[in-house]
């Protein structure tokens, strides 16, 4: 993708917690607000189709299941999990 720099540091940090993407998107110049937006879109998406990704990889161990979950959609995924 042919992103400026702006915009690739506004979305660099949507894999982590919204308290610090918020801090690491203003140190490096993001636009902090879409990166909010966007880590909670990642949450709630991953929360969503996640039963759907578990069955395609057909992933039944729950240590497993909470891992990706916690992993891939943030503390959205943590609370199904548990």
């Amino acid at each position: 993708f042919h992103l400026n720099s702006q915009l690739y540091v506004t979305l660099l940090p949507k894999s982590i917690t919204t308290a610090i993407g918020m801090g690491v998107s203003e140190e490096l110049g993001g636009v902090v607000t879409i990166t909010v937006a966007v880590i909670v879109i990642t949450g709630v998406l991953g929360n969503v189709i996640s039963d759907l990704v578990c069955k395609l990889f057909r992933l039944e161990e729950p240590v497993a299941k909470g891992l990706a979950l916690g992993t891939a959609a943030h503390a959205i995924g943590t609370a199904k999990a548990m």
